[in-house]
């Protein structure tokens, strides 16, 4: 290595010295003519200093020329030169540059107190007009106390067993170079942490972002060609690397990036004029801790670093990633990931805290996302794109083990779906329910097994249940005025499940119909809209799977809310009949309920109550209809006396709306007697399956 610096980078290292030499000394007689007074005796030991330098720079130029001319005797030369010898010829130098810089500054001063005192009107005006000339050499102190401040900030780290190891520099790419690995030890770690948490040392971050490099790269660290500067002996500094980083990076980053006057800076970190500086670190961080997540297994630690990179005041690591279109769109599919991940196995008692485990990095993956949806609008599509696509994806294997883990997917891809603004909600919204419509439109014209396949599935079904919430939550929660942008979307999607439902209406799709009555009872409460849908549940009562006597089985109870379709050992059972009776009647109850303290009351349940009392009387031999349908007309007929004897009390018209609209709006519900009897209902249902 020190032929290779002889031969290529000695004589420019001479040229540069040379150069600076000269432009010092041009910049001292400047400033001494500035002050009108010359110092020449500095000037002649300068000058016989640049005599000197020169004279040794020429004869080293003339060994250059030499060692080039003849290699061998280059060779011998070099034997004879120590790189100690070499590094104690320019210390030696710099000792007298920093000597005579001194004596400079010492008399600059001297000539300053004369001048002071023998034209102090000529001292003011340099005070006034010429300050620099008057600090020179105090801000050269400056920088070099900032600079020993430097040093005794960059001064982290001492390898125990006196490894060697290069400078190591971020590049974009977060790469270092090393000649050898360092082992990582806790007592290291503490040390970085606490430069981290007293002096927000960018210094021990960076070191502290090359051991979470090895840490995210620890299952390829024992792959040919993979080097990396620290080496991680354990689990434990393994965890403990992991837990230092997602903590302090965030804030230390966020630090640095303040405002002159302490303030932190509020726009994007990019827009920042010191992001150039940690754009490289920051990347860095972020790539790793995405491959983290693609590495960990164990769903608690991957719920522990997504809260604690997640978290604090400014949104922690999500507020850096929006700084990078890439990255941002590999950490949404990460989140995605483990917020559409769900657990299909039928845990026990002793391993039900696993399956807890899962839920809460659901919980905490759908707060990362939300979190992206907050922070920055433009980044919604990308979110609701992904979080869609996976969501339709798992909802299709539906079953009763993960039927809770769907509802939460159901629940929180509303929620996203809700934080878009308008516009962009009305067309995510119309393009998605114009999807199913041409889905029940070609199972409707092909009727093929394919095409009526794919409209009675889990996939349909819960794409239904999403925009009927997405819609429902919109009308419902909208304030002011004006109607919502979402309400015209009622008529159409309501049409497309009613439709679904009408292309098979055999008893093996009664699960399927049921679902679909319970979406649009849903709508229909939520959105205040009327929805005439009795004639839907009457046609269960006139099915051949009613009124025909079902044949005994020993079945356990049909599990109407995880099947979309039911099995063939349940078809033509009383256990179905039964099922199918108590399931349409709740539907009734539900659907009654609504309309309990409207003012036309009296004549809607009219044609019903016919209806009911006729099914009555067909079906004796039913015993589970029977009584369902006995309990059913008789609270239907209090209610409706309830109504008629409030209605015989107002003074408007049947024209006057706003004041039926307004009727029976202060009292309580429990003053019905339908919906005093469905609470009561409720709550039973409700213990019954606890």
């Amino acid at each position: 290595s020190t032929k290779k610096f002889i031969r290529t980078k000695l004589k420019d290292t001479l040229d540069k010295r040379r150069k600076g030499k000269v432009v010092k000394d041009q910049k001292l007689k400047q400033q001494q003519k500035k002050l009108g007074k010359r110092n020449f005796e500095e000037e002649e030991k300068s000058d016989s200093e640049i005599d000197d330098a020169s004279d040794e720079e020429e004869l080293l130029e003339d060994n250059l020329d030499e060692t080039q001319n003849s290699e061998s005797e280059m060779s011998d030369n070099i034997e004879d030169l120590e790189i100690e010898d070499f590094s104690e010829d320019s210390s030696d130098e710099e000792d007298s540059d920093e000597e005579t810089d001194e004596q400079t500054k010492e008399n600059h001063k001297v000539e300053l107190m004369a001048l002071k005192e023998k034209d102090p009107e000529f001292f003011k005006y340099l005070q006034e007009n010429d300050q620099e000339l008057l600090n020179f050499g105090s801000s050269d102190e400056e920088d070099t106390a900032a600079q020993e401040e430097e040093n005794q900030d960059s001064d982290v780290e001492e390898d125990t067993d006196n490894k060697v190891v290069d400078m190591e520099v971020l590049d974009e790419e977060g790469e270092a170079t090393i000649s050898n690995q360092i082992t990582l030890s806790k007592d290291l770690i503490n040390k970085w942490k606490r430069l981290l948490s007293e002096k927000n040392s960018l210094r021990a971050l960076k070191k502290l972002l090359m051991a979470f490099r090895s840490a995210a790269n620890f299952s390829d660290s024992d792959k040919e060609g993979e080097f990396f500067t620290y080496k991680i002996p354990n689990s434990s500094v393994f965890n403990a690397v992991i837990i230092a980083t997602v903590k302090y990076a965030p804030i230390v980053l966020d630090f640095h990036l303040m405002e002159c006057d302490g303030n932190r800076f509020k726009g994007l970190p990019s827009q920042s004029k010191k992001w150039k500086k940690l754009q490289p670190l920051t990347k860095s961080f972020l790539t790793n801790l995405i491959k983290l997540y693609k590495t960990l297994t164990d769903p608690t630690m991957v719920k522990f670093v997504m809260k604690e990179s997640t978290s604090g005041e400014f949104h922690g690591s999500t507020q850096f990633f929006q700084c990078f279109p890439k990255l941002i769109k590999e950490y949404v599919k990460v989140l995605v990931g483990f917020w559409s991940r769900i657990d299909n196995s039928n845990k026990t008692e002793e391993l039900s805290v696993e399956k807890t485990n899962f839920e809460q990095l659901q919980l905490v993956s759908f707060l990362g996302l939300r979190k992206i949806c907050v922070i920055n609008a433009s980044f919604v599509e990308l979110v609701l794109k992904l979080s869609y696509s996976a969501y339709i994806s798992t909802a299709s294997k539906t079953n009763s083990l993960n039927l809770k883990s769907i509802k939460f997917l159901l629940t929180s891809l509303t929620e996203l779906e809700l934080l878009s603004p308008p516009q962009s909600l009305y067309s995510h919204a119309f393009t998605n329910i114009r999807k199913l419509a041409i889905i029940l439109r070609q199972a409707i014209t092909a009727k093929s097994p394919e095409a009526v396949k794919k409209v009675y599935s889990w996939s349909f079904l819960w794409g239904c249940r999403l925009w009927a919430n997405v819609v429902a939550g919109g009308v419902e929660g909208f304030v002011g005025g004006k109607e919502s942008i979402l309400k015209p979307l009622i008529y159409p999607l309501v049409q497309v499940i009613l439709g679904a439902m009408r292309i098979r209406t055999s008893s093996k799709y009664f699960p399927h119909r049921l679902h679909c009555i319970k979406l649009v009872i849903d709508i229909e409460s939520r959105t205040k809209t009327f929805i005439p849908v009795c004639s839907y549940l009457f046609d269960i009562f006139d099915s051949v799977e009613i009124t025909k006597l079902g044949k005994a089985s020993t079945n356990k109870k049909f599990d109407f809310e995880s099947n979309v379709r039911t099995q063939k050992e349940y078809l033509g059972t009383k256990v179905f009949q039964t099922g199918v009776v108590e399931e349409t009647i709740d539907l009734l109850f539900e659907y009654f309920g609504i309309q309990a303290l409207k003012i036309s009351f009296p004549e809607l349940v009219l044609p019903a109550l016919f209806q009911l009392k006729r099914f009555q009387k067909t079906n004796k031999s039913n015993f589970a209809l029977t009584k369902n349908l006995n309990l059913l007309i008789e609270k239907l007929e209090l209610n409706q006396s309830f109504i008629l004897e409030k209605r015989s009390d107002v003074d408007f018209s049947p024209k006057d709306l706003n004041a039926a609209n307004a009727f029976l709006s202060t009292i309580k519900s429990s003053e019905s007697p339908l919906l005093k009897y469905l609470e009561n209902r409720r709550k039973v249902q409700k213990s019954l399956m606890i």
